[in-house]
């Protein structure tokens, strides 16, 4: 169903405008990057964060979305349309009105009241139209086709020009970098939906010389679309999206998205609700950043890196080699630990397991084996919703089977399509891991109370909980 009429677009391209702005000066600013303490303690390495939500829009997209629509206006277009779930439209609006060219923005029902009042306040017309961001996209379409091209599409992830645009993203980092005296980065984590930062990311790996850097692509359970794709070899259509993560709600992801994934490293790994609202409180009472599900993910996806043997081999500390030895023994080889993520297998003093036995890599490891105390910690923290940190000591009995949020062949992580290639030169500076703050700004504070209480009840807080190391 819509809210309005495609009558309302032809209204917006009819309003009077006046000569857009020639300037070439970017519409995206340079973003900060910060050390963050807590998780650079627990990590055993200086954990980054690019923080993306204080461009213009409030996330990431301004970077692309702005060159789209820079040339779209040189081309002659009189108006904008998008479809978004709340970010790209954002973006798109803010575009419009510093180009001086109305904006329609075409969202699914999925997407708040507050962003959609955002959204007007900003100049933009807002449609609803569908369940699924699919369906608004291709509304949105229908209303360019109609327009006898006075209207240009901008699609919120899939073009060069915003791969291009968030690839500035990583030229900002290398040079960030340098000059804070860090080395390449050990991953660089990031948020996936549709799959435009990702691209953007890894063209700008590219750009820099460091395509042999891992890229750590997180997404909810529930809006998956690329792992999906990354386990089947080819694109994939979900059903629906089930994550609370409406922002990451693409049903098909970019085909060039895929395309990195089969070409360089990419880590494809997967966080529950939970765990994306433990990293959205993380951020708000560690940093005082307010931010929604969609990048809480990226911050959840680092919390339980100590519990995750794939993830754990990109840690560049002692942390790393505790977290690896509570999943194999010590006769067992690397690339051991990186196939049991994918396949079920038990220890290599336990006989294998069932086809009905369930994986874990955090419970099933020799009971001689004593996982640290930080990893324990995060264990309870970042799997068991209603429990607070500390509450076992026995690392074999650290989760309630009925309180898991997500099955483990779920949270475990699968490992790149690629090897990564050895670095020849070893890059001078402090090692370093990467979280990109995607931005967005679909939750308020009430939203993100509303939902600790829904679906972490009486939980104790991050600030509270989260281990010192």
């Amino acid at each position: 169903s819509s809210s309005s009429s495609s009558s309302s677009s032809a209204a917006a391209t009819t309003t009077a405008a006046t000569t857009p702005s020639s300037s070439s000066t970017p519409l995206y600013i340079e973003t900060p990057l910060i050390r963050a303490d807590q998780l650079s303690d627990l990590l055993g390495v200086d954990v980054l964060l690019k923080l993306e939500l204080l461009q213009p829009s409030g996330s990431f997209k301004m970077r692309g979305v702005s060159e789209y629509c820079r040339q779209a206006v040189a081309n002659g277009a009189q108006g904008l349309v998008s479809s978004s779930g709340g970010n790209a439209g954002l973006a798109t609006a803010v575009c419009g009105r510093a180009l001086r060219v109305p904006v329609v923005v075409v969202v699914p029902e999925s997407t708040s009241e507050r962003v959609r009042t955002r959204l007007r306040s900003l100049g933009a017309t807002v449609e609803v139209h569908g369940t699924v961001w699919d369906q608004a996209d291709a509304h949105a379409r229908s209303l360019v086709r109609a327009s006898n091209g006075r209207l240009a599409a901008v699609h919120p992830f899939d073009h060069r020009l915003l791969h291009g645009g968030h690839a500035t993203l990583v030229h900002e980092l290398h040079a960030q970098l340098v000059a804070q005296g860090y080395a390449e980065p050990a991953a660089i984590l990031l948020s996936v939906g549709g799959g435009g930062l990702l691209v953007g990311v890894c063209e700008g790996l590219r750009t820099v010389g460091w395509d042999h850097v891992p890229v750590v692509a997180v997404e909810t359970d529930g809006a998956a679309s690329l792992r999906c794709a990354v386990q089947a070899n080819r694109l994939c259509t979900l059903p629906g999206i089930r994550s609370r993560a409406k922002t990451l709600g693409a049903c098909t992801v970019a085909a060039r998205a895929l395309e990195e994934c089969q070409r360089r490293p990419v880590y494809s790994t997967l966080v529950s609700d939970h765990q994306a609202l433990r990293g959205v409180l993380h951020l708000l009472e560690t940093h005082c950043l307010l931010t929604e599900l969609a990048c809480g993910a990226t911050v959840g996806a680092a919390l339980r890196m100590l519990c995750d043997p794939v993830l754990a081999t990109l840690l560049p500390s002692r942390a790393a080699s505790l977290a690896l030895s509570s999943s194999s023994s010590p006769s067992s080889s690397s690339s051991s630990s990186l196939s049991s993520s994918s396949s079920p297998s038990s220890s290599s003093s336990s006989p294998p397991s069932s086809s009905t036995t369930t994986t874990s890599s955090v419970v099933e490891k020799p009971r001689s084996t004593r996982a640290s105390t930080a990893t324990r910690s995060m264990a309870n923290l970042v799997r068991s919703p209603s429990r607070s940190v500390g509450t076992s000591t026995d690392p074999d009995h650290l989760v309630d089977p009925q309180q898991d949020e997500l099955p483990e062949d779920m949270l475990a992580t699968i490992p790149p399509l690629v090897v990564p290639a050895p670095t020849q030169v070893p890059s001078p500076g402090k090692p370093c891991l990467v979280l990109v703050v995607c931005g967005g700004t679909g939750l308020s504070y009430e939203d993100v109370m509303a939902l600790k209480t829904e679906l972490l009840g009486s939980v104790l807080s991050p600030s509270t909980t989260l281990p010192r190391t």
